[in-house]
């Protein structure tokens, strides 16, 4: 899967860390169709976003 690449680093986040992804994988359970598109944030990131922009992590289980 590597290729061509020889020095490739993988580091792990927390999901506290990244409260939006962790929401969007959440979503993604739940999605029928498969793919779902936004053009703007759906209304439930937009806590985790401004949380997120200023670098607020949450404790686990929050």
């Amino acid at each position: 899967m590597l290729g061509d690449f020889y020095n490739i680093e993988c580091i792990h986040t927390l999901r506290e860390a990244n409260q939006v992804a962790d929401g969007f994988a959440k979503i993604g359970f739940s999605i029928p169709e498969g793919v779902l598109s936004f053009n703007v944030p759906p209304s439930w990131a937009h806590f985790l976003l401004l949380a997120d922009k200023s670098a607020i992590s949450f404790p686990r289980g929050y």
